[in-house]
């Protein structure tokens, strides 16, 4: 949440974080504060604390107009929870790919674990890259393809497109769902006059910029 005073672009806004970072209760909080003449003021979770409190000991200055014109946030798990649908879309892709294959000697063709293999192997890499570091630690080769394989090519390529469909086709389903404290930030910062921009590994970028009303 943002701090509830406003501020000017002469003062001075401290911000913690420019992530919505996980919390255990499955909430997500971004804090931030504003220093004014005499005054200092943070929020979480839209709950006032004092400057005394041992989570805001060593704060310092990270973004002021004075300082910065832009500010980049990375889109996947930070702006958007495009990162869950991302996994979603991996794990059909690789349970229907492991159910078609015919088990060799030393191959692993246990169902795709979403805290795992995503996470370590695909979250935030380019779609080949990924497809090729998660079978590699399947022992499965593939050979690559080329990008216009069709979707159901047995080829590193082909499964990177056929992720694309799933992925959209989940899109369509679901929407995108945002984490309200980077929007409100995201709002805040273009309205004093920072430019924002967004990273992702997703060639869905510009798509879910626009489905989440921030393109």
């Amino acid at each position: 949440m943002l701090a509830s005073t406003p501020f000017h672009s002469a003062e001075i806004w401290q911000t913690i974080s420019c992530k919505c970072r996980s919390v255990p209760d499955n909430t997500h909080r971004l804090i931030s504060t504003h220093r004014s003449n005499k005054t200092e003021h943070t929020a979480a979770y839209g709950k006032p604390m004092t400057m005394n409190d041992q989570s805001t000991a060593d704060l310092q200055p990270v973004i002021s107009r004075e300082r910065f014109s832009a500010v980049i946030f990375n889109l996947d798990g930070v702006v958007t929870r495009t990162n869950e649908i991302h996994a979603a879309a991996w794990k059909e892709l690789f349970d229907a790919f492991m159910l078609q294959q015919t088990a060799q000697e030393g191959d692993d063709l246990s169902p795709f674990h979403i805290d795992l293999d995503y996470r370590r192997y695909l979250e935030g890499r380019p779609r080949h890259l990924g497809i090729k570091h998660f079978l590699s630690a399947r022992r499965i080769e593939l050979p690559m393809g080329e990008p216009m394989d069709p979707s159901s090519k047995k080829t590193i390529c082909g499964l990177g497109n056929r992720k694309n469909l799933i992925f959209s086709e989940l899109i369509e389903k679901q929407g995108v769902q945002v984490y309200g404290c980077a929007i409100a930030l995201i709002h805040r910062l273009r309205s004093e006059e920072f430019k924002t921009a967004f990273i992702s590994a997703s060639m869905h970028c510009g798509m879910i910029l626009e489905k989440a009303g921030i393109s």
